[in-house]
């Protein structure tokens, strides 16, 4: 079961983009460093100073962390590889359609609360 839930637990990726960026504030690289901060964030940067490219790039490691290492692990522990894979369902849902879009308003609500949900205890466990 360790092998099938390997898959949904997401470290790596995020651990490659977060060193980019502090390797990128290491060199004191400003225009690279926002660059790299950008992959990882959803909003603009290229107003940032080094202090605001390293707190978003905390910032997404703390979330990251939380969604895609602690939230699949702790709904692992609980209920196994069928509460990781509905944790990622939710997850994804809430990703797609979450925003409040006109289309999909009403489900797209459930989506977002939903998620909340799943992830209150393992944020604070983060």
């Amino acid at each position: 079961s360790g092998v099938l839930a390997a898959p949904f637990v997401a470290a790596r990726s995020l651990h490659d983009h977060v060193a980019a960026v502090a390797r990128r504030l290491a060199e004191n690289d400003l225009v690279q460093a926002r660059q790299e901060v950008a992959k990882i964030v959803g909003r603009k940067t290229n107003a940032l100073d080094m202090q605001g490219v390293s707190r978003a790039a905390l910032e997404s490691l703390a979330e990251n962390a939380s969604d895609g290492v602690v939230a699949p692990l702790f709904w692992g522990v609980l209920f196994g590889l069928p509460g990781i894979a509905g944790y990622k369902a939710i997850n994804t849902l809430d990703s797609m359609i979450g925003h409040r879009t006109p289309r999909h308003a009403e489900f797209g609500r459930v989506a977002a609360r939903l998620d909340d949900l799943a992830n209150w205890l393992p944020a604070r466990l983060t």
